[in-house]
């Protein structure tokens, strides 16, 4: 089982992430958070596997700036943005954060696949 933490302000797509998530028999969501130093508080005792980060967050600090603190602090741990942003741009962004992956918004599909890709094949940059 794969353990799944989301960083999400917005409390519809953390519930649209978590029905997405629960269809999925390996994976189980392990903590939430709404911002960056509410993942930072909570992500240690949580030991997930993998932390779905969406790139824009209320506060101070996007999920750029969590993604390369994360990155930092864990080496090993699987990283994956989300974005209702589409573009080289942002992918770019991501990849420089230290982030395994990067999905856009909206489609349940890629977002599992996104998922099990960062999880089993450490990439997913659908570009």
């Amino acid at each position: 089982m794969h353990r799944i933490f989301i960083v999400e302000d917005h409390l519809v797509m953390r519930q649209q992430y978590a029905a997405f998530l629960e269809r999925e028999n390996t994976l189980e969501i392990c903590g939430e958070a709404t911002n960056m130093k509410d993942a930072l508080d909570k992500i240690p005792a949580s030991n997930p596997d993998l932390v779905i980060v969406d790139i824009s967050l209320d506060g101070e600090k996007d999920g750029i700036d969590l993604a390369r603190s994360l990155r930092v602090q864990y080496a090993d741990l699987r990283l994956l943005v989300v974005s209702g942003h589409e573009g080289a741009t942002y992918a770019g962004m991501v990849v420089d954060s230290g982030a395994n992956g990067y999905v856009v918004k909206g489609d349940p599909d890629a977002f599992i696949e996104a998922i099990h890709q960062v999880l089993e094949k450490g990439k997913y940059i659908p570009l």
